[in-house]
């Protein structure tokens, strides 16, 4: 007889923020339980989410929450505090994390899961790879846990190499909006001008980088490693709809495409569901496909993708780990409307150019690393507070 196979469970980190709300809508709507959630800080935000929901585990990495105050459900178990994030995966007996924590935060959620050998990893935290990419994926090897990425150019690449032999591509080509300053100037934006997306809702930092095009430098990191492709083989199309997720070239000329809606609750349950297809249905209207433009990226209107050229011309894995860590101090600087908007690309561009030096070896390596780039960071940003003065 054959065994019955129990429901898919889930564990999701980031559980307050867009992509949780959003995975925690696909399971809703699916036969997935969320059995464990986490979050920072936000309790308020986690009272509204949680009911309906059978929780045998709720993390929150802020110590200073007290479980007194909290109306958590009677059977839920409380983990408090970063050291504790393998202690309630194991506890919660999930098949399935999602790590959907925002930053360079969200790399001990990622190496936390393999540790506990989790089956799969749906990682929509692109910075585990951008910080810790040749590391996390070794790391990931000897683990056997199965990484399934969440973002959508990324989830649109590894559904299309289930079908096409990698020895036959020639390029992985990421489409990109251009974001709300495409075809628009504007002098000096205002967080609520660059915050205005135009085609996915989104939070604040991943807003802003889609403003500078440091996102895409980030994800052009993260296919890097996913997919093992030279930097040279990697490239961006501006694709202002947001409707052709990713695209293959192919060695005879030929191009393959992922068409989809602009909607991440689509690579959310795909990932979910893999290896098996989604159950929900994200339908695509071809009218709305006829006006569809393709642009080249232009590295002199957005500057910030003068990163991409420092990687090709092989600048090593500390380099990748300063952008992220400026980019999250300088798009933190410019939301609270300390330093201009312009600013951004030349302080991250500028401390990044500081950190092409030694390779990380260890974790640790990445940390201190993470930790001097702030720092510098961080007084580039108070100098752009001065100037402005």
């Amino acid at each position: 007889m054959k065994p019955v196979e129990r429901t898919q469970r889930i564990f999701i980190f980031g559980a307050t923020g867009s992509i949780g709300k959003a995975a925690i809508d696909v399971c809703r709507k699916t036969d997935v339980q969320v059995v464990g959630v986490g979050i920072k800080n936000n309790t308020e935000s986690l009272a509204q989410l949680i009911p309906g929901l059978n929780l045998k585990v709720i993390h929150i990495s802020d110590k200073t929450i007290r479980k007194s105050g909290l109306n958590l459900p009677y059977s839920a178990k409380l983990f408090l505090g970063e050291e504790n994030i393998e202690d309630a995966i194991i506890e919660s007996d999930a098949d399935t994390v999602l790590n959907g924590v925002s930053g360079g935060a969200g790399l001990r959620y990622s190496l936390a899961t393999i540790r506990t050998k989790t089956k799969k990893l749906a990682l929509a935290n692109k910075e585990t790879l951008v910080i810790a990419g040749k590391l996390f994926t070794k790391a990931v090897e000897e683990s056997g846990t199965k990484v399934v990425p969440v973002d959508s150019e990324h989830s649109a690449l590894f559904r299309l190499f289930r079908g096409v032999d990698r020895n036959l591509v020639r390029r992985l080509l990421l489409t990109a909006s251009g974001g709300p300053f495409l075809e628009r100037e504007t002098s000096e934006p205002t967080p609520e001008e660059a915050l205005s997306h135009p085609v996915w809702q989104m939070g604040k930092r991943i807003s802003i980088d889609s403003a500078t095009m440091f996102n895409k430098v980030f994800e052009v990191i993260e296919a890097h490693h996913l997919f093992r492709f030279a930097y040279d083989r990697i490239e961006i199309l501006i694709h202002p709809e947001g409707l052709f997720h990713s695209i293959l070239e192919l060695t005879d000329g030929a191009m393959v495409a992922l068409m989809s809606v602009a909607d991440m609750r689509l690579s959310i349950a795909y990932a979910l569901a893999y290896p098996e297809e989604p159950r929900l249905n994200f339908p695509l209207r071809f009218e709305s496909v006829k006006n569809c433009r393709f642009l080249p990226a232009d590295s002199e209107k957005f500057r910030a993708l003068e990163a991409l050229t420092h990687l090709r011309l092989g600048a090593n894995n500390s380099y990748p780990i300063a952008l992220n860590a400026a980019d999250e101090v300088a798009v933190s600087a410019f939301l609270n409307r300390t330093i201009p908007f312009s600013s951004i690309v030349k302080i991250v561009l500028e401390t990044a150019s500081a950190f092409d030096r030694k390779e990380p070896n260890t974790i640790e390596d990445v940390y201190h690393l993470d930790k001097e780039a702030r720092a510098l960071a961080e007084e580039r940003v108070k100098k752009w507070m001065f100037s402005c003065t």
